[in-house]
């Protein structure tokens, strides 16, 4: 499941954004490595969560959960690139099930 959507992230992503898969889980950065990174795994019952690393806070500071589905990946890009606008902004908890 990971390694799908890694492939389907990669297909997505906006130039200079990096897509890595680990043994638990997906590190996503955007273009400007300064502002932070994404992890993205699975958890309870199949559902997606993905997670904002603030450098500039130095904590992860964005969370969400993702019904995984057949628009998994565009959904998870849409909220990373939201998520990157503003990179200081704490949002918690927020779920798309």
């Amino acid at each position: 499941m990971l390694e799908t959507l890694a492939d389907d992230l990669r297909s997505i992503k906006p130039r200079g954004w990096s897509v890595v898969l680990s043994s638990n889980g997906i590190i996503v950065r955007p273009k400007d490595r300064t502002t932070g990174k994404f992890h993205i795994s699975f958890v309870r019952d199949e559902t997606c969560s993905a997670m904002f690393f603030s450098r500039g806070l130095n904590y992860w500071n964005k969370t969400k959960h993702f019904n995984p589905d057949a628009a998994l990946a565009a959904s998870l890009m849409e909220w990373m690139q939201s998520a990157v606008a503003e990179p200081l902004k704490r949002v918690d908890s927020l779920h798309s099930l």
